[in-house]
């Protein structure tokens, strides 16, 4: 489907986003490392050319909502980091504490990362988005993860995915209707969003599987998002009638910290894997760190120990 011309009109219109998007970017680092009480504070305001671009966007249809959901709440989250800095710096001569510093780049980081891939996705003809359920579709997931490991690579960011399954979906999926079936990938679909962070990703996979990459950090972060899964799971699942029984949703999840040479589909398969053979009947959360080929071959012959140090808790 080429694009449209609102479509067009829009894609031109973000490049003037992210110039005024450096030129404020640069401002409020010149204010952190040299702070000045009388600094023009519009100035260091965010700029409101996102914002005006967004709306515009929006009431044009040239955007999949999902997407410019996920926007707004990542610029938001990069203002408010902002403004806590640019604060410190009107009544404090101290550099602010190096994670909070941290905190605002990665988020501009992403910020320009997430403008430069809706560029790229509105000039195709697929945005990537699946239109069920609002996640980012299995299309778009290899390129997204690679995307990633090159950045691990080159600057030593770390990230994690997390694999997460419905229980039982196969038997879900034979008991109930289409229309309760989709009813219960959406509600699977907003806990996912809800457990993400505004520059995290997530996928929407086959057999009730999704998939989160969970940026910016280190399988403690990662066992942390599957805490926060579980708690959403706990507070939100819905009900849904199977064989006559009202069955709460529940998911069994699996996370793991890729390494640079790593392949994807691997890493997903062995995941996966690891979830059927220790998974048990529901609920289940497993930290996974990835083998060689030759030790995983070495772990399952029934004479050695398995070597996955997993972690269910």
């Amino acid at each position: 489907m080429p694009l449209t011309y609102d479509q067009d009109s829009r894609l031109k219109a973000l490049s003037p986003v992210l110039d005024e998007h450096a030129e404020w970017f640069g401002r409020v680092i010149r204010q952190v490392f040299y702070p000045d009480p009388n600094a023009n504070q519009d100035l260091l305001a965010a700029p409101d050319g996102f914002e005006h671009w967004a709306r515009e966007a929006e009431s044009e249809d040239a955007v999949e909502a999902p997407a410019l959901l996920r926007m707004r709440r990542l610029y938001n989250d990069m203002r408010s980091s902002a403004s806590d800095l640019v604060k410190h710096s009107m009544i404090s001569p101290e550099k602010p504490v190096k994670k909070q510093f941290d905190s605002f780049v990665i988020l501009c980081d992403e910020f320009v990362a997430h403008i430069r891939r809706m560029e790229r996705e509105m000039a195709l003809s697929d945005s990537g988005i699946d239109l069920l359920t609002g996640l980012r579709t299995r299309k778009v997931m290899n390129k997204d993860i690679e995307r990633e490991l090159e950045r691990r690579s080159r600057r030593g960011r770390p990230f994690c995915l997390a694999l997460a399954r419905i229980d039982h979906y196969a038997a879900m999926k034979d008991s109930l209707s289409q229309q309760d079936h989709d009813a219960v990938m959406i509600s699977a679909a907003e806990i996912i969003k809800q457990c993400i962070r505004s520059f995290d990703d997530a996928y929407r996979l086959n057999d009730g599987e999704f998939l989160m990459c969970l940026k910016q950090t280190e399988m403690s972060g990662g066992s942390a998002g599957l805490n926060r899964l579980k708690k959403l799971l706990e507070e939100h699942a819905p009900y849904y009638s199977m064989q006559g029984q009202d069955v709460r949703l529940s998911m069994s999840s699996c996370v793991a910290e890729p390494q640079p040479g790593d392949l994807i589909e691997d890493l997903i398969t062995n995941m996966r894997a690891d979830l059927d053979r220790y998974g048990g009947d529901a609920e289940t959360a497993l930290e996974y760190f990835e083998l060689s080929p030759l030790q995983r071959f070495v772990s399952d012959q029934p004479s050695v120990d398995d070597g996955l140090d997993k972690k269910p808790h």
